[in-house]
């Protein structure tokens, strides 16, 4: 999993992908409860490869897994990750409760979380792409400004940088 992160944060999404497949088949091989995690950062590379169905697919398993474990503030994460999916697939009635629920789970947490931030402007942009202005307003209304930003990185320069608004034009 960690290889797959660095992979990912680096911008090499089909070696993140390899990475976090092959982790997640070791977890399952030893009946690991901790293949969530590879689960869901697979699905994040998922999202920015722009396989949404798969990625959507994947990220509901992980919603359902902490779920069951009670693991809340994880859970609004995956609601979040999962509002380009819903964009994507313009199924704006699944975007609501996503949004609703990533709202309600992390409205009392200080969470500042680039992959929070990432998609929830992917959704917004993919939103506005869909003549979905509505939305696209209301994903930027609970991102503070504060989460606002992304790393990107190539091996050992990792830059983090204010992240755009969905809607805004890029700087």
């Amino acid at each position: 999993n960690s290889l797959g992160e660095l992979a990912r944060l680096s911008g090499n999404l089909a070696e993140a992908e390899s990475r976090y497949r092959a982790s997640l088949a070791r977890f399952h091989a030893i009946g690991s409860a901790l293949a969530s995690m590879p689960e869901c950062n697979l699905g994040l590379t998922l999202i920015e490869r722009g396989q949404y169905p798969e990625a959507r697919r994947t990220l509901e398993s992980v919603l359902a897994a902490f779920t069951r474990e009670g693991r809340v503030m994880y859970s609004g994460y995956i609601h979040a990750y999962l509002l380009p999916c819903s964009a994507a697939a313009q199924d704006w009635d699944s975007f609501a409760h996503h949004l609703h629920q990533t709202s309600s789970a992390l409205a009392e947490l200080s969470v500042v979380d680039v992959d929070i931030a990432r998609m929830a402007t992917l959704a917004g942009d993919l939103s506005s792409s869909e003549g979905q202005t509505n939305w696209a307003r209301e994903v930027s209304r609970w991102i503070p400004n504060r989460t606002v930003s992304v790393v990107h990185g190539d091996g050992d320069d990792v830059e983090l940088h204010r992240h755009r608004r969905p809607g805004q034009d890029p700087a």
